[in-house]
Parts: C-alpha cells; sequence; structure tokens
C-alpha cells in the first residue's frame, strides 16, 4: 500500500488542489494534475503514474476519451469520477478498462481501497495479457516446427521422431531458435513439397 503516483484530471481546480492534499497526507504521490483534457493527456503520458483519477466529463472534450486512450496504450488503470450519478458513464464504464467510478463527494475511506484494487487488479490483467501472448507465440511456435516436421517426413522420409531430432540438431548446431529452423526447413522444402502434391 501507499507509494502510488497518481494522476489527478479534473476541470475543478479547487477539487484538484483539495485531493491531492488529502491524498498526500494519506502517504501517496501525486506526479501531475490537470483541469483540462488535452494536458491530462500529455501529463499522463511524461508522468506515468500508477493510476490516474479522471473526472468523467470535461469542458469540450470527455474524460471517456483519456480513459479511452490509458486502455489503448496500457498506462495506468483509470478510476473515473463523476460529478452525479450518470448512466451514460457507467454503460461505457462497463464495456471498457475503467477500474473504477466514484460520485462526488469523494468518500476517501472508499477512494483509498479503490485505488489499491484498481492498481493491483490492473497489474494482474497485465500479467495475463502477457501469459496469454506468450502462450499464442508458444503455440504459433509449435504450429512451425509441426510443419517442418511433416515437410521433412515427406521430403527426406524422416519419422516423426528423426524430424524433430533432426531440428533440435540444427538449432543446437546453430545457436538458433527451433522457430527460425522450422522457418528455413519451410522456406527450403515447402515449395518442392507443393509441387509433388
Amino acid at each position: 500500500m501507499h507509494e502510488l503516483r497518481i494522476m489527478i484530471a479534473d476541470p475543478d481546480v479547487d477539487f484538484c488542489k483539495y485531493l491531492r492534499e488529502k491524498l498526500v497526507q494519506a502517504g501517496y504521490i501525486v506526479v501531475a494534475e490537470a483541469s483540462e483534457a488535452r494536458s491530462a493527456l500529455h501529463m499522463i503520458f511524461s508522468s506515468q503514474p500508477d493510476v490516474a483519477l479522471i473526472n468523467a466529463r470535461f469542458h469540450g472534450q470527455d474524460g471517456l476519451d483519456i480513459s479511452y486512450f490509458l486502455e489503448e496504450h496500457r498506462i495506468a488503470p483509470v478510476i473515473l469520477m463523476a460529478d452525479y450519478d450518470d448512466y451514460e458513464i457507467l454503460s461505457y464504464v462497463l464495456g471498457h478498462w475503467v477500474f473504477g467510478y466514484l460520485v462526488k463527494p469523494i468518500d476517501f475511506a472508499t477512494l483509498i481501497p479503490n485505488m489499491e484494487i484498481a492498481v493491483a487488479n490492473y497489474r494482474r490483467l497485465l500479467n495475463l495479457e502477457a501469459e496469454i501472448k506468450k502462450l499464442k507465440e508458444n503455440l504459433e511456435n509449435r504450429k512451425l516446427i509441426e510443419k517442418a516436421k511433416g515437410i521433412l517426413a515427406d521430403m527426406l522420409g524422416f519419422t516423426e521422431e528423426e524430424a524433430l531430432k533432426f531440428l533440435q540438431k540444427i538449432s543446437m548446431d546453430k545457436c538458433m531458435p527451433m522457430k527460425k529452423v522450422a522457418l528455413k526447413i519451410i522456406a527450403k522444402y515447402g515449395q518442392a513439397q507443393n509441387g509433388r502434391e
């Protein structure tokens, strides 16, 4: 807990100041604050906060746009703040990477656990995304290796085990990942195999 780096974006300058003072008193670090949407985006990209507290409505631009950019670039979790209970915003929140929704006046007994939970869930989701990406890459690599083994079996008469050992030997001899070896085999023999079919 604490040591979180926080960005505050709200068109009410006095509210930003009040929120910053309360958060600093509670042991948090406020790295940036903005009272208009464009500068908020710039500050968020430059300060890379752990969590962004953003008013859902700005004059001339929607705070939802900011949360969309943060979602797209995976910079920080967003907790939206609203001046009133806005069901349009609530429906947006349910379909995007918004990690909290608070109606003013902000209750600090609610805000602080919301921030901690938002950051923990955000980090958990990023880890899951990374795991899914790695699993997809492993699956793609496996498909390439299987294809290369099939080509070796078809073109050179290898058994599946011989084909795998052949790929592993080339990989070790040339200090090359199995995926690259498989791609080279596919490039070398793939067209010839297609010509035989």
